[in-house]
């Protein structure tokens, strides 16, 4: 089947049709002369910044199952026939792309060294528009484990140097979270002393994402931190990519004996992240016995979370559901669907809780909210499941207030009415019954 995009653009507008063709992957990232029709017909910087994306995510997400070679001719062919307004958009990828060809174990050093050093003389709108500071990053990792570590530090500082000059002049969430890479690499195989480890480990601490929010807010980062954990760092540094540093900062200020900011950084770690509360509570518990633990938790880090919108909404049987109902009790709020499969995935978990509630062993009360959803398709699902929790349907505005990027999304709300985000692909549950014991 031939798809004429020119045909297409008479019938509807340019937006329109971009919105169709800027998910057909399969379409763009296998056909150049169709990947070319499109660049010809639209030429806009969104479809050029969705290119450099869809390449990346083929190479970070999937490189373990796709064809690499095909995928870098396409990319080679796209790169030497592009209109140079394309090109800042994708020559960072090309010159890491070319350099990793066959993985970063490749042993061709100078096409490494020579397209590494070609990177990061590149202007700002190569750096911004391109995203060239995931590739030093990467690129400095690949140099590192052959051996070339003069190199490997000069392009990680060389890197660094410019992701903060980009940061300064426009404060964007990734470069933030590049610079945090960046930092926490720097400090955790280039310093050789105290005082560096500890200007780089806090600054790594403090270019991580402050909020659970913003690291949700941005597709980008969750997909650097997947390449980066699986190729980029841990796959050749042997050590772990995270959202946030802060935990790391906390670990270096306890080993200097600074158990004040090291407290500090352990209760902003937990903020940043719930699953992290088992550290906080065991270093508070092991090196503070003023106030006990609790007390710690409600007069210190709880004020400090965000309180959650109010809302009342009907439940699949018609009755009213309110958040108010709830106050001065822990809640479980989940945002899900019978669309959803991981929040299919899920639901054993959420149907054993409320088993629980219902025989008074969980001190919690559970509200489950269906979104995008129809009341016919939640009542089939949870009677053909058996499930008995009360489902309360969204009203369309309750998931925005929320700021509910994907699902599923849970949130923790305290006894004290503060919010907390139990982030997707962690323990939920493990965090959930360690908060609740309090």
């Amino acid at each position: 089947m031939v798809f004429s995009i020119k045909a297409q653009v008479a019938e509807d507008t340019v937006s329109e049709n971009f919105k169709v063709y800027r998910y057909n992957t399969l379409l763009l990232t296998r056909n150049i002369d169709t990947l070319s029709q499109l660049i010809k017909t639209f030429n806009n910087e969104e479809l050029f910044d969705w290119i450099q994306q869809n390449f990346w995510m083929r190479f970070a997400v999937s490189f373990r199952t796709i064809n690499y070679n095909k995928e870098l001719e396409l990319l080679d062919s796209l790169y030497k026939n592009s209109p140079k307004k394309l090109l800042p958009f994708i020559e960072p990828l090309f010159l890491w792309a070319k350099a990793d060809v066959n993985g970063a174990d490749n042993k061709d050093s100078s096409v490494k060294i020579d397209n590494a050093l070609k990177l990061i003389r590149l202007n700002d709108d190569f750096w911004e528009k391109g995203y060239a500071g995931r590739y030093g990053l990467l690129l400095s990792c690949s140099l590192y484990v052959i051996g070339h570590r003069a190199e490997s530090q000069h392009i990680l500082d060389s890197t660094i140097f410019r992701l903060s000059k980009l940061n300064k002049a426009h404060e964007d969430l990734l470069i933030r979270s590049l610079l945090s890479h960046g930092y926490y690499i720097k400090y955790k195989y280039f310093d050789k002393n105290y005082a560096d480890s500890l200007n780089d480990i806090k600054l790594a601490a403090k270019y991580s994402m402050d909020t659970a929010e913003q690291n949700s807010a941005i597709t980008h980062t969750l997909n650097d931190n997947v390449y980066l954990l699986n190729y980029g760092i841990e796959g050749l540094y042997g050590t772990d990519a995270k959202h946030a540093y802060i935990g790391a900062y906390a670990e270096f200020l306890k080993k200097l004996g600074n158990k004040i900011l090291a407290l500090r950084e352990y209760t902003n770690s937990f903020i940043e992240n719930a699953d992290n509360f088992s550290d906080l509570e065991n270093f508070y518990n092991a090196n503070f016995n003023k106030t006990t633990f609790k007390e710690y938790l409600y007069d210190s880090v709880f004020v400090k979370l965000k309180t959650p919108a109010p809302f009342s909404l009907k439940n699949i049987l018609g009755k009213t559901i309110s958040l108010h109902d709830y106050k001065n009790n822990w809640v479980l709020i989940d945002f899900w669907g019978t669309w959803c499969g991981p929040c299919i995935a899920e639901m054993p978990k959420v149907n054993q809780l409320y088993d629980d509630i219902k025989n008074h062993k969980r001190d919690i009360r559970l509200i489950s909210i269906s979104c995008l959803d129809k009341i016919e398709n939640v009542m089939h699902f949870q009677s053909s499941h058996n499930y008995d929790f009360p489902v309360a349907m969204s009203n369309g505005t309750v998931e925005k207030d929320y700021h509910v990027e994907s699902f599923p999304t849970k949130y923790l709300i305290t006894p004290t009415g503060k919010i907390i985000l139990l982030r997707f692909g962690y323990d939920w549950l493990k965090t959930v019954n360690e908060l609740t014991k309090y």
